[in-house]
């Protein structure tokens, strides 16, 4: 059965898609993936200790996934990863000086991203749709009638 145009499911996922081919677009000068540089922004913004177990929960990714992305970031001189002296089992992620030096560029693609879509649709719909993504998102990990909808 193909998806209604008004599904909010395949709305968000077309919504999410194309958000992303536009970031990509707005990365490419600095080498980063959409997914590396939210990796290295929850590294740079998130307070406290960053593990890739944290990051991978903020950032809603599986271990694995995070897994390759941190040795990519690692590889590619981006992260340090060093051993977490409070827990022998994980690591500690710090953005690289190639990182920072690059920070406000990565932060630049993101803010043409979004500016581009409200010269489309308007600050305030911009602003009303960031409030209910994130009021939807809340909702679907916290309410017990969703959990078991797949």
């Amino acid at each position: 059965m193909r998806p209604e145009p008004t599904d909010v499911g395949y709305l968000a996922n077309r919504f999410a898609r194309l958000m992303r081919a536009r970031m990509a677009d707005n990365l490419s000068p600095t080498g980063l993936t959409p997914q590396q540089a939210a990796v290295l922004l929850s590294v740079v913004h998130a307070p406290g200790v960053s593990t890739p177990s944290a990051v991978a929960g903020r950032l809603g990714m599986d271990r694995p996934t995070m897994t390759g992305l941190v040795r990519r970031l690692e590889r590619d001189a981006w992260l340090e990863v060093t051993p977490n002296p409070g827990d022998s089992r994980s690591h500690l992620l710090a953005p690289s000086p190639r990182a920072t030096a690059a920070l406000a560029d990565i932060e630049d693609a993101a803010a043409r991203v979004t500016c581009a879509l409200v010269g489309v649709v308007g600050a305030q719909r911009v602003s009303e749709l960031a409030a209910l993504l994130a009021e939807a998102g809340d909702a679907l990990e916290a309410s017990p009638e969703m959990k078991g909808v797949r």
